[in-house]
């Protein structure tokens, strides 16, 4: 394969003659120098076994068969990664870049003569620019070991990560949106605490008086105070005896903050305004702020470090870091990337175990030494998606990193069966609730205990053991968790591939009943002949 390095005028800077099963092409500082501000590789792929393709924008890969594809990149949001597959849910040929910081835009068009796809990397050059490599892969295996493999060649050595990033949260979020009391939230804290959860995290509507519910009359201007990071006194009065209340219960403070929303009705968003600094606006009263301005340190990260120092949080949720969007004539990657490092630095000199949350679409190799949780994005009442969010972010990051589920939300007057459809998806990830606990149903309760209980006797295993994700076409069949003692399997469409010579607990997703002569329980917990929907089975290695 020939990859043609090209600068923005089209002359061609160099060429490389790719061969093997793995094999590369390197930037060097001499091509990056010639090419100017930006830098375009060009190379095509014969459409051979391809069937499909995956990016990490999507949860699962997509069988189709673009006429055009665009991905866009940049440190705070996606990774520059194609991979095109087969039926079999196999890699055929994927191609990636090791700068995962500058912004990266990747068009791939169908050349229907040639049953090629002509494809060409554009990447937006800044003088930081190191030189970098281009990689193609061409081993027939399962995406997910494809995946691995590259986040391995570009961050060979995995961070360590604080012990309590993998204790079951409890977030207000779905439960109280942005209408909540200190009583409200002191009594779900204390809830949550005895059912096993020990990280609460405050979400949105900390810094604004007025109470609010998420819903289509509200939408339109839901952000549009946040941006000023103030406790608001009339919703939060004393609010450092609230949250010491809340950690003498044995549960981790963690404070919702988001760097470069801003609301349209908040004095730091009339000034970026007048500095031109607001790089687009969205419906819902929020804007995105120009992480090359000052202000989004001297008025916006100063503030809530200084929230977290004085009230002494333990740590973080810090979203909409991808409110950023790679972009061709205005780029920013690099600088929200240096904003995210420094508020990140900060945070660790005031305590370095804080627990920092990112969320999906900045769940990347490039993000990875930097936060602690990565979490699903939000997939209210909707287990399917919180799981695939959730494998999707294991396949990015592999094993031993502590992704969080979405928070489990659902109907008051839902079944059980789904309940426990709810927190076996969550068990995906490290689990967590928003739910007013004080007022959902006792059985609902107990199926949240009994999930959450199950996740704390095995922790060991779902923090320390391998994952494996079976695709098949365009949905996870099942996963499965494993160490040398014991798996523990989801069926999702089938039944996983567990070995014999391990205790085995089996959770059943599925719409299924299997037939099955080891212990049962159903969604409730009580005994039961088969593997019914919402269930779990346990073989002893033993039997």
């Amino acid at each position: 394969m020939k990859v043609v390095f090209k600068n923005s005028q089209g002359t061609e800077l160099a060429s490389s003659e790719l061969t093997g099963v793995h094999s590369e092409a390197l930037v060097t500082r001499e091509i990056l120098k010639e090419a100017g501000d930006r830098l375009i590789i060009c190379f095509n792929q014969p459409v051979m076994d391809i069937h499909g393709y995956w990016t990490s924008e999507l949860n699962q890969s997509s069988f189709t068969v673009p006429w055009f594809l665009k991905h866009k990149s940049a440190a705070q949001r996606e990774m520059p990664f194609l991979a095109w597959v087969n039926i079999e849910g196999e890699n055929s040929a994927a191609f990636m870049l090791t700068d995962l910081k500058d912004d990266a835009f990747l068009v791939s068009k169908l050349s229907q003569s040639d049953a090629i796809f002509e494809m060409e990397w554009t990447v937006i050059l800044s003088p930081e620019t190191e030189p970098f490599r281009f990689l193609a892969d061409f081993e027939k295996r399962p995406l997910p070991e494809t995946v691995a493999a590259y986040r391995k060649s570009v961050l060979p050595e995995m961070p360590e990560f604080p012990e309590k990033a993998w204790d079951p949260v409890y977030c207000t979020w779905y439960a109280f949106h942005g209408a909540f009391t200190i009583p409200e939230l002191e009594k779900n804290a204390s809830a949550a605490r005895e059912m096993g959860f020990k990280t609460f995290i405050l979400d949105d509507g900390w810094s604004y008086d007025v109470s609010k519910r998420l819903n289509p009359a509200t939408l339109s201007e839901w952000y549009s105070e946040n941006g000023e990071w103030k406790v608001s006194a009339k919703k939060m009065p004393d609010f450092g005896a609230h949250v010491k209340r809340v950690q003498a219960m044995g549960m981790n403070y963690v404070l919702w903050y988001t760097p470069f929303l801003v609301g349209n009705k908040t004095g730091i968003y009339r000034q970026l305004k007048q500095n031109g600094s607001i790089l687009w606006e969205s419906d819902d009263g929020s804007a995105c702020a120009d992480p090359r301005d000052h202000l989004i340190d001297t008025a916006s990260n100063t503030d809530v470090l200084k929230i977290f120092k004085d009230y002494k949080l333990d740590g973080l949720k810090v979203d909409f870091i991808d409110f950023v969007h790679p972009e061709e004539e205005r780029p920013r990657g690099r600088e929200a990337f240096a904003r995210v490092k420094f508020l990140v630095s900060e945070l660790r000199k005031i305590k370095p175990d804080a627990l920092i949350e990112f969320r999906q679409h900045y769940t990347t190799p490039a993000m990875l030494p930097f936060g602690t949780n990565f979490r699903a994005n939000d997939v209210p009442f909707d287990f399917v998606g919180n799981l695939h969010r959730c494998c999707q972010i294991r396949m990015i990051l592999g094993d031993g990193v502590p992704v969080h589920a979405d928070p489990v939300s659902f109907h008051p007057e839902e079944s059980c069966v789904n309940v426990a459809r709810h927190m076996i998806s969550s068990l995906a990830g490290v689990p967590m609730i928003s739910a007013d606990l004080n007022t959902i149903a006792p059985k609902h309760r107990a199926v949240i205990r009994r999930f959450v209980q199950f996740y704390l006797d095995h922790k060991e295993t779902f923090r320390k053991g391998h994952w494996t994700l079976h695709y098949e076409y365009e949905h996870l069949a099942w996963i499965s968790v494993e160490t040398d003692k014991e798996v523990i399997g989801t069926a999702v469409t089938s039944i996983p591939n567990m070995p014999l010579n391990k205790d085995q607990y089996l959770m059943n997703l599925s719409g299924n009943e299997y037939l099955s002569s080891v212990e049962n329980i159903d969604s409730e917990g009580n005994k039961s002949e088969k593997l019914l929907p919402g269930g779990m089975a346990f073989r002893s290695k033993e039997a």
